[in-house]
């Protein structure tokens, strides 16, 4: 029998390194490949989900255009403004309107963008949700929702005017008439609804937001 021989005195015990393999060309080709795969699907998710946004809005919009128009073939005034909505209306309030052919601020102070999903409602063209001290309100997931006749213009109003417009019962009839007022859309789905529906521009066309759009990661959303 042979015995292995012990190291010589002072002499280090012999080492085994492993060899280390790292990845080849044509693994990091394939991890890169599915990264991409991923950012690419995450990516498209994105804009699908933004599309369907979009969409709903401008549905939506079509809605309450449609059953404004069905509110003033039956009762022959916009909703909001009809003056006999008490009469015209079932039970349980039906605030009146001025009957000025307008859904604007009227000069007893009545808020007729407020009252105008009542009125629909009632009316049994639209469905809408209560408000504890608004009444019944339009919304959506990101703010409310009026029918008015209003120029937009900055103002100091309340929480419950549209946008926080000011009152102003001594204007002059708005230049833009019979609108649907969305709040506080982000920034890049209003810019997105105009460019898809419109012009694409802020300030112009049929479509147009209260201020410039932004597509920043942190821009803040569009007022109106």
């Amino acid at each position: 029998m042979i015995r292995p021989q012990a190291p010589a005195k002072g002499s280090a015990a012999p080492r085994y390194r492993r060899a280390t393999r790292g990845f080849t060309l044509v693994e990091l080709a394939v991890v890169l490949a599915v990264v991409a795969i991923l950012i690419a699907s995450v990516l498209k998710a994105s804009s699908v989900i933004n599309d369907a946004k979009a969409n709903d809005l401008i549905a939506i919009a079509g809605d309450l255009s449609t059953a404004a128009r069905q509110f003033r073939d039956r009762y022959h005034y916009l909703p909001g403004d009809d003056p006999k909505a008490n009469a015209d209306l079932p039970a349980p309030v039906a605030p009146n309107g001025d009957g000025n052919g307008l859904i604007d601020f009227n000069a007893s102070g009545v808020m007729e963008p407020n009252n105008a999903a009542n009125h629909l409602v009632q009316a049994g063209l639209i469905r809408a949700m209560t408000d504890p001290v608004l009444g019944t309100v339009l919304k959506t997931s990101f703010g409310m929702v009026w029918l008015m006749s209003f120029q937009l213009a900055a103002g100091s109003g309340s929480s419950g005017s549209p946008c926080g417009a000011a009152v102003d019962s001594t204007a002059p009839a708005p230049s833009a008439q019979n609108v649907i007022v969305f709040a506080n859309l982000p920034s890049a789905l209003a810019l997105q609804i105009d460019q898809k529906f419109d012009d694409g521009v802020f300030n112009t066309g049929s479509i147009r937001g209260s201020a410039p759009y932004s597509t920043g990661a942190n821009a803040p959303p569009v007022a109106c």
